[in-house]
């Protein structure tokens, strides 16, 4: 199966996902999903309406009750939306994650979509614990009690045992997929922001130069957007400011103020709301692009420094967690497999110790340690 196959089939079981997701888990959004800003921005309006047929002088009385009968209905409606802003909602974190990460899907459509792939790995990791139960199970006792590790399943041979390792594979590969689901976003959005941040002070300098020779704040984000040597993080966005300005028809700051608030670099934001602020007060926006562009790349500068420092004293963790732990933990296990002698309890235990620092624990520290490396740049 060829990459752009095997992604073609992945995309359909998302897609199916999303639809089963939506039309079978759409009762619970109000519960999990805060308020979208539309419905809030449309109590609002209704609202402003409402005081302005509030202070009309000249109304009939039955304008008057029609009045009372309105303020009643809105003044719930009203009720209503603000115990829903008032609570605490499980994926609050998600939505902010998910409009900061870039993808091109609303929250809805991704909770539905990570709960109908919660409920779907539930019956596949079952359904892998009961293969693997089974398996066991068929395998004579006295072979199991002399295999290493083996004999701590043993409740797999009662039918009780072998459900509840059924129920708990289930359980445990579900509450993966749920985890991953729910930090994915947030992932991207935080390598978006690195990327940002990484190249903000080069795209600064470009626009700085695009503004000395006067070309206007909109045109710049349209040349940015079309310039295929810049790759990345901030091209997308400087993309998105063009299609809100030309395609969807918004004017430089209302684009710019969205923007920033979908912004996962606060910096970037920052960026953005000083264009917003010299533009409004029609001051020098070349100069503060210039003023930018050269704080910018001192703020560079000094992270490239602490960034060389970090990854100083990450090199000495590595040698010390991947290079002289496994040797200290082969050197302790052989002596005391030595002090064991032929007790074959304290061999079992020896041996399900060093299994377990091999492949358990030396790797986790190792994957901190890439995690590390990575956030350090």
């Amino acid at each position: 199966m060829s990459v752009a196959s095997s992604e073609g089939f992945l995309t359909k079981v998302r897609r199916l996902l999303r639809r089963f997701g939506v039309k079978y888990f759409s009762k619970l959004y109000d519960q999990f999903i805060p308020p979208p800003e539309s419905e809030i921005e449309r109590i609002l309006l209704k609202r402003g309406h409402f005081e302005a047929r509030e202070i009309e002088e000249q109304a009939s009385a039955t304008a008057e009750s029609e009045e009372t009968d309105f303020s009643s209905l809105f003044k719930e409606e009203e009720r209503k939306l603000e115990l829903r802003l008032e609570k605490t909602y499980l994926f609050d974190n998600l939505h902010e994650s998910l409009a900061k990460s870039g993808l091109p899907i609303s929250t809805k459509a991704y909770v539905g979509e990570m709960l109908a792939a919660t409920l779907l790995s539930f019956f596949i990791g079952a359904m892998i614990g009961g293969i693997i139960g089974g398996i066991y199970r068929l395998l004579p006792r006295d072979v199991i009690i002399r295999l290493p590790i083996f004999p701590l399943f043993i409740f797999l041979y009662e039918f009780s045992g072998y459900l509840f390792f059924i129920v708990l594979t289930g359980l445990l590969v579900s509450v993966i997929i749920f985890i991953s689901y729910y930090f994915a976003p947030a992932i991207i959005a935080s390598g978006r922001k690195t990327e940002i941040e990484r190249d903000l002070s080069s795209v600064a300098s470009y626009m700085a130069a695009m503004a000395s020779s006067g070309v206007p704040p909109d045109k710049i984000f349209s040349s940015l957007a079309r310039e295929d040597a810049a790759r990345g993080a901030i091209t997308a966005e400087a993309r998105k400011i063009a299609r809100d300005i030309e395609i969807f028809g918004y004017d430089l700051l209302t684009a710019l103020h969205n923007a920033s608030k979908r912004s996962p670099s606060p910096r970037w934001a920052s960026y953005l709301d000083g264009i917003t602020s010299t533009v409004t007060s029609g001051g020098d926006l070349t100069f503060y692009l210039t003023s930018e562009t050269r704080s910018l790349m001192k703020e560079q500068q000094e992270k490239t420094k602490e960034r060389i420092e970090s990854l100083g004293i990450i090199a000495e963790i590595f040698m010390v967690v991947g290079v002289v732990a496994p040797l200290l933990l082969v050197v302790m296990m052989a002596i005391v497999s030595i002090i064991a002698g032929n007790n074959p309890l304290l061999r079992n235990i020896i041996l399900i110790v060093l299994l377990a620092g091999i492949y358990l624990f030396i790797p986790v520290l190792l994957f901190i340690i890439y995690l590390m490396v990575d956030i350090s740049e």
